[in-house]
């Protein structure tokens, strides 16, 4: 018999009186564990019939001592272990027997609060329920409802009369009538949908597919154009114009709702998850949703911005970008070796070998060892954050080569390890990059990110040159912005003097550090136009006096008097802060120049750190989401 088997056959709360429970403070027998103590009730049945067969052969006699010696701790357990049943609760067991679901409920709750995965998993997605719309968030005191529950109910789309599946062949597509088509493409396999109707087509002929999809009059809804085109284009089907992406203007109602998900939009719009065959719930999203977008001004988001954008990101991903492999090895190698001459300085310093990777005996090392100052010592340990550190420097010179020890480890292992392991034999890097992955607006890059490779330091610079042109014959030219973010912010507040810097040629930072530190332009010096740096950054993502004295190395009253210094340089920055935050609480969203709209539901929390989050999303999001706006259009 094993041990669950057995377990089950005795008294659990005899059980626990002998062994105990650490986490519920049952002290149980010292000495006596779980096993012995199932035996024993196995033999004895109770833990009185135990005691009084205590002198019994079946027991040893270094055991019969610890039940002896621990009899009162193992009958004060026992009442620990005891549920009391004489609590009068006023309920009868007829009255708390628990009922089957309520699916039709169950299924109403998931749905107001957007539990699509729930529905699935209770197996309740045929049930019928109430039609509902999105969870009601009344998020702002000055306002009831968010802009997108202005819209009466939706009913669940209802299924058309006579749902009928057609198996064609790819010569009947050219006999198929002109309009909009739902689309999926997976395995070789063509999924249409027209007005419920589904039709799979296996793709063997590639020229009828792309004639049918390229055919005048016909236009066509899916979820996820990008990932369409790529799975057409890998069994030899160029096409790259979808009409209407679902997961791309869900996105463009709402960036913030964080999942594109396919069941969670149509629950979000639809008041239902898709049924088995997912794609004939695309036309009624596409109806729905281009009504919302229609409503909320984000039309030309979508149409002019991400749909068009979404075949570019596809083009980019296709392509890839090309990689020096045996130059990325070689320079491994040098960090490698790098890394192995820190670790040895680093050990020499410490006194004795340590994992430095392990931030509990990095801690040990530097705070009782070395006897660095250091706040008190948590549950979890010394901190030894970048940031400590960074404190600890003027202290010991193994912080420095610590510091470095992280950057040439963390070039070595997420760079040249992660670029080697992701390119191709031709040495091509195929990032994916995520349009839904931000709220702002901006794009993401994933599996590798190619947007975060290092160039503050130079060790991280030396990265860039192993990305190289395709061929022979052509170079790579790199092409920024200068000063967007700043350059929107003078603009969207209107700012004479920052205007005129920038309109003039001359360096913003440089006037900045005139106006703030009240020095002619002449004498800033590279460190006041550091400071400037930071202060301008600063203020447009909403860094208050403590940001900036952290920043700064600066005391509190000194960054305080730098932000005042610096809003009455420049009057309509400060007046634009104070307006767009009135407006987020107003509106429940900000927007950029180009409309796109940003919702920010953490002005309506009562926590204070999340009410001031939101406000400084509030002041930041239409200057970075316009500019990543631009950036798209450019790439377009």
């Amino acid at each position: 018999m094993d041990f669950m088997t057995l377990l089950l056959t005795v008294s659990a709360i005899g059980w626990l009186a002998l062994a105990g429970d650490a986490s519920d403070n049952i002290p149980g027998i010292k000495g006596v564990g779980e096993k012995t103590a199932l035996d024993l009730l196995h033999k004895f049945g109770s833990l009185d019939n135990l005691y009084d067969n205590i002198d019994s052969p079946d027991i040893r006699d270094s055991l019969r001592n610890k039940l002896i010696s621990g009899k009162d701790s193992a009958y004060m357990s026992q009442t620990l272990a005891r549920i009391c049943r004489e609590v009068p609760l006023g309920l009868t067991l007829e009255e708390v027997r628990t009922n089957p679901m309520d699916k039709a409920r169950a299924r109403e709750l998931f749905i107001r609060y957007e539990f699509s995965g729930f529905i699935k998993r209770f197996g309740i997605t045929e049930e019928a329920a109430t039609p509902v719309k999105p969870a009601e968030l009344t998020l702002f005191d000055v306002v009831d409802e968010l802009p997108w529950n202005d819209a009466p109910v939706m009913d669940a789309p209802a299924a058309p009369a006579e749902e009928s599946t057609e198996a064609i062949t790819s010569a009947d597509l050219a006999t198929l009538p002109r309009g909009r088509y739902a689309v999926a493409y997976e395995d070789c396999v063509l999924t249409l949908c027209r007005e419920g109707k589904l039709y799979t087509c296996p793709a063997e002929d590639t020229a009828a597919v792309i004639a049918f999809l390229t055919a005048e009059g016909n236009t066509f809804v899916t979820h996820d154009a990008k990932n369409l085109y790529h799975r057409l284009h890998a069994d030899g089907i160029p096409f790259a114009a979808v009409d209407f992406d679902i997961m791309l203007a869900a996105y463009a109602l709402n960036s913030g709702m964080g999942n594109f998900d396919l069941d969670r939009i149509a629950v979000t719009y639809l008041g239902s998850t898709p049924p088995a065959e997912a794609i004939r719930c695309f036309e009624p999203l596409c109806d729905t949703l281009t009504a919302e977008l229609g409503k909320t001004a984000q039309m030309g988001v979508f149409r002019d911005m991400e749909m068009p954008l979404a075949a570019v990101l596809f083009d980019m991903e296709r392509i890839g970008f090309k990689v020096d492999r045996d130059s990325i090895y070689k320079y491994g190698l040098v960090l490698d070796t790098y890394a192995a001459d820190l670790e040895s300085r680093i050990y020499t310093y410490s006194g004795k070998p340590f994992n430095i990777n392990s931030p509990k005996q990095l801690g040990e090392i530097l705070f009782e060892t070395l006897m660095l100052p250091t706040d008190k010592k948590t549950k979890t340990g010394y901190s030894t954050s970048a940031e400590v550190l960074e404190k600890l420097k003027k202290y010991h010179p193994i912080i420095e080569d610590i510091l470095e020890y992280r950057q040439v480890t963390k070039l070595k292992s997420t760079y040249v390890d992660g670029l080697l392991k992701v390119a191709d034999e031709a040495g091509l890097v195929h990032t994916t990059f995520k349009q839904t992955g931000t709220a702002t607006g901006r794009l993401s890059s994933a599996e590798p990110n190619l947007q975060n490779i290092p160039i503050r330091t130079e060790l991280g610079r030396e990265l860039r040159k192993f990305f190289i042109p395709t061929a022979e014959g052509r170079v790579l030219i790199d092409a920024d912005y200068s000063q967007i973010e700043l350059r929107l912010l003078a603009d969207i507040a209107g700012d004479t003097a920052m205007r005129e810097a920038f309109v003039s040629g001359f360096d913003i930072h440089t006037d900045t550090a005139s106006r703030v530190f009240g020095v002619d332009k002449d004498h800033v010096t590279v460190e006041l136009r550091k400071k400037a740096k930071a202060i301008n950054f600063g203020i447009m993502y909403g860094m208050g006096e403590h940001s900036l004295s952290e920043d700064l190395h600066i005391s509190r009253a000194e960054a305080k008097s730098y932000i005042d210094s610096y809003l009455s340089s420049y009057p309509d920055i400060n007046r634009y802060l104070d307006e767009i935050i009135k407006t987020a609480y107003e509106q429940g969203y900000v927007t950029t120049k180009l409309g796109r709209r940003r919702f920010i539901p953490e002005l309506a929390e009562s926590n204070k750190m999340r009410k001031k989050f939101g406000e400084r999303v509030a002041m930041n999001s239409p200057i970075q989401g316009t500019a990543a706006d631009i950036m798209k259009i450019a790439m377009i």
